[in-house]
């Protein structure tokens, strides 16, 4: 990862003259993979159907997104 990493990122190159200065890092797959899960659990949750949404949430890889 890049984290904490000065002049270094493994996901962007060694070069810092050439990371993107407005989008430095591409969201990663599991944010658009998650997205119609999460927006399924909040629909659910809305209907009071909190067990669907619980499952719904699950299946969102949220430490991936958070890493």
């Amino acid at each position: 990862m890049c984290r904490g990493m000065k002049n270094s990122c493994t996901l962007l190159g060694g070069d810092p003259l050439r990371w993107d200065r407005f989008v430095p890092l591409p969201p990663p797959e599991s944010v658009s993979d998650g997205f119609p899960h999460f927006s399924a659990a909040v629909e659910a949750a809305s209907q009071g159907r909190l067990d669907k949404a619980l499952v719904e949430l699950r299946r969102v890889k949220e430490a991936e997104i958070r890493d």
